[in-house]
């Protein structure tokens, strides 16, 4: 692992390589997108976010070039590693100037945020929108239909919930490269800035001011943002178990059931862990100083 990130940072065109290789891939199997990304936020987080943004234009076009020699699924015209690229990049420069994972990470909340409303306001209506993408996405597999969002009343989510999606992947590919850089140049490091991963108290002021506004739009806009900030907590209560974890002297294995109920029950566990996260405003549960450490 040591040689290929070495081989990314080391020069531009190595880089641009790897990431239009991995996002050409994503075009057939989603996840590859992350890794691409990864490889971009990489380079901005080593090098500098001019450096960055190099690589991420570059590949993109590199990217698009490619998706005009395939036949692309209905409903997927472009690679999802291009509507993941400008957040990384974006979080990857915050990361950059001010060390902060939770600042970051209020970046990325805030792109999805802007996605959703953009969505509710270009469409007028974003449920009717997404019903219409949902069967002609499934009309392109065999026996799959839309049954299930429309008897379980998810339509009317779908558009907080792509939302998330944005943000999951975007926040995964941001500690992808952290971690692959602290891997390489700073063993450790990751883990102790991930332990202190906290969000700004002038976020969450932010996102009421974004909840108001939002129902002004739309009652459906309230839902999605209110998805994106449960997400975005959601990353500070993992944070937290992680940091007790630690400093407990337990194993990594005692994190294990809280992954897998992330992967069983993961609207519940969200919304736990969002409660956690917003909880640690008025409690502190690290018992630490929030502020990110010096570097």
């Amino acid at each position: 692992m040591g040689f290929l990130i070495k081989y990314v940072v080391s020069n531009r065109h190595q880089a641009i390589l790897v990431m239009a290789v991995f996002g050409a891939v994503s075009i057939f199997f989603v996840p590859f997108a992350v890794i691409s990304a990864a490889v971009g936020a990489l380079v901005t987080l080593r090098k500098n976010p001019q450096e960055g943004v190099i690589v991420f234009v570059v590949s993109a076009i590199i990217i698009l070039f490619a998706q005009s020699f395939v036949v692309p699924r209905p409903g997927m015209e472009i690679p999802i590693a291009l509507f993941i690229y400008f957040p990384v990049w974006l979080s990857a420069r915050v990361l950059y100037r001010q060390a902060s994972q939770g600042e970051a990470l209020v970046v990325i909340s805030a792109s999805c945020a802007l996605v959703a409303m953009s969505i509710q306001l270009y469409t007028g209506d974003a449920v009717l929108w997404w019903e219409q993408w949902l069967e002609l996405a499934a009309y392109s597999i065999q026996g799959a239909t839309i049954d299930i969002f429309e008897s379980d009343g998810s339509l009317f989510l779908i558009n907080g919930l792509v939302a998330v999606m944005l943000g999951l992947t975007s926040m995964m590919a941001l500690l992808l490269a952290r971690y692959l850089q602290s891997y390489q140049f700073n063993p450790g490091g990751f883990q102790d800035e991930f332990y202190n991963l906290y969000v700004p108290g002038s976020a969450f002021m932010g996102g009421i001011v974004m909840l108001f506004m939002g129902y002004m739009i739309s009652e459906f806009l309230v839902y999605d943002l209110l998805a994106i900030l449960t997400m975005m907590y959601a990353f500070q209560g993992l944070a937290i178990f992680h940091s007790n974890v630690a400093k407990k002297g337990h194993s990594h294995g005692f994190l294990v059931p809280v992954y897998l109920l992330l992967m069983i029950f993961p609207q519940h566990m969200f919304t736990g862990l969002a409660m956690l996260g917003l909880l640690d405003i008025f409690m502190n549960f690290r018992q630490e100083s929030k502020a990110p450490p010096r570097r």
